[in-house]
Parts: structure tokens; C-alpha cells; sequence
């Protein structure tokens, strides 16, 4: 047993055995704001302070913000879009990975009660942002998942909205590291909730793209997450199966390519990428 170190128990309701993992309280203590994550591996906090040595964080680079709490949804919210209610609200289910979103609710945004969160129509109604589910199980494969607004939706509490205010980057190759595996493994390697809250997104490893070699690697994501939400519009209205197969191959075959290109983005080594796909 280490000593003065932390325990966390990973067992399921009912069970009478249980798996302990040990973290040293050193180890914990040294990370920023107590991080409450059970991964006690050196490895992983060495490839932890490589990526972080990199980067700027997420949070200093764009405005995360979790989206409105109305008075009750029953009183706002209508499933067609009318006269008295032309605004579109986008709820958590409405977001999957690189899909286009197509809001099936709607509100009036200047009737609208909102009582908690987002309540700033510049940030609502924002022509262009990043939409992240706000809440994921912790069992699910993607801890983030994350598409692209155009089109200046209004969102709920079960939404993050990312706008970005540092020139540097480009919505789509910022779409491309947030849905890709080295953010989602950093994420689950560091933070046991389902909660994707602002401090806990916010800390994520965005390169500084300080190089030319580095600035190549961004512009080829860009290309290649337009070319998925190009491929995720056309399956969207496929009907023989051969035909979606296909293009979903094609998605798969994308979603690699970025993978890949974070990695070389990041200059990880197989060991260290091998730790990434395995988390």
C-alpha cells in the first residue's frame, strides 16, 4: 500500500467485491485544482506534461459556456416552428458527433423566462460556435462529442457552446481536436464525471501551432472535417443501404486520418499513442 495515498473503488451497486486503485497524494496534490481522476500510471503524466508543455489551454483561447435553464420547458418550448415561436433550441440529444444539427424544437427567445445559465443573446444567437453535449455517461465510448453551429441556435443546459476568440484557429480544425481520441482519452484520464463542464473542458491541451510543419497538420484537419460534415450531409438522405455503407466507410476511414494527425500534431510516439487509443 502507498503510503499517504488516496484510494478510489470501482465496483458496481450491490457488488461485494471491488477493485481499488491507489494514487499518491503527492502525486494528486500536484495537479491543478485536485484533479479527481483514479489514473495513478507514471506514463500517463508523463505524456500529460508533454502534451500540456505545448499547449494553451482550451478556456484561455475561447468562451465556453453552458447553455440557458428556462422556468419550464412545457411552457416555452413548442415542437414547431410558428409565428410566436421562431427561435430554435438545441437540447443535448440533439448533438452527435460531426452531425449537422436540425433543431426539432422551438421558442420565443424575448418571451422566454430564463432563470440559470446562459441567458446573453450574443452568445445564443452566435452566427458560429462549437456545440458539446454537456452531459456524458461515463460508460459511453466518447466522453465528448461535439458538432459545429452555423446557422445561430439558441441552446439549453445540457449544451456547451465554444466560440473561439483567438485567430489562431479555425472552428473546423478546433471541431476536429475536440471530437478526436487524444482529447477524449485526456478528458477521461482526468476527470471522472459526467459533467463537461467549462473548468473541466477548459483545461484541455490546445496546440500553440507554433511551427510551419504544425500549421500544415491544422489546415489538412480543417480540410478533412469538411469533408466529414460533407459526408455526414449526404448520409443523411441516402436510403440504400450499399450507398450508406459506403460513405459511412469513407467517415471511419476520416475520422482515422485525424486521429493520426493529432498525434503527429502532438509528436506522440507509438508507445505514447498506443496509451491514447487504449485509455
Amino acid at each position: 500500500m502507498i503510503p499517504h495515498a488516496l484510494r478510489w473503488i470501482n465496483s458496481k451497486a450491490g457488488a461485494m467485491n471491488a477493485i481499488a486503485i491507489e494514487r499518491s497524494f503527492s502525486q494528486f496534490k500536484a495537479e491543478d485544482g485536485y484533479s479527481i481522476s483514479s489514473e495513478a500510471g507514471n506514463d500517463w503524466y508523463t505524456l500529460k506534461d508533454k502534451l500540456d508543455k505545448q499547449s494553451v489551454e482550451l478556456g484561455k483561447i475561447s468562451k465556453i459556456s453552458l447553455g440557458m435553464k428556462l422556468r419550464s420547458n412545457d411552457e416555452f418550448i413548442v415542437f414547431e416552428k410558428t409565428k410566436d415561436n421562431p427561435d430554435p433550441i438545441v437540447f443535448g440529444k440533439d448533438i452527435s458527433k460531426y452531425e449537422q444539427i436540425t433543431p426539432v424544437r422551438f421558442f420565443n427567445f424575448s418571451k422566454a423566462v430564463i432563470v440559470g445559465g446562459t441567458k446573453n443573446e450574443k452568445i445564443q444567437k452566435a452566427k458560429t460556435k462549437i456545440f458539446i453535449q454537456a452531459i456524458r455517461n461515463l460508460s459511453l465510448k466518447d466522453r465528448i462529442v461535439a458538432s459545429l453551429d452555423e446557422n445561430s441556435y439558441c441552446f439549453v443546459g445540457t449544451v456547451n457552446s465554444l466560440i473561439l476568440y483567438d485567430d489562431t484557429y479555425d472552428y473546423k480544425f478546433m471541431l476536429g481536436l475536440v471530437n478526436s481520441k487524444l482529447f477524449n482519452a485526456y478528458f477521461k484520464k482526468r476527470f471522472t464525471t459526467i459533467s463537461l463542464t467549462a473548468s473541466f473542458l477548459g483545461v484541455l491541451p490546445v496546440n500553440k501551432l507554433q511551427t510551419t510543419t504544425q500549421k500544415k497538420i491544422a489546415t489538412d484537419i480543417t480540410k478533412i472535417v469538411e469533408q466529414i460534415l460533407e459526408l455526414k450531409g449526404q448520409l443523411k438522405f441516402q436510403k440504400l443501404q450499399e450507398r450508406i455503407e459506403q460513405i459511412q466507410s469513407r467517415i471511419d476511414y476520416s475520422e482515422k486520418r485525424i486521429n493520426d494527425l493529432v498525434y503527429e500534431l502532438y509528436g506522440l510516439t507509438k508507445d505514447e499513442i498506443s496509451l491514447i487509443e487504449n485509455a
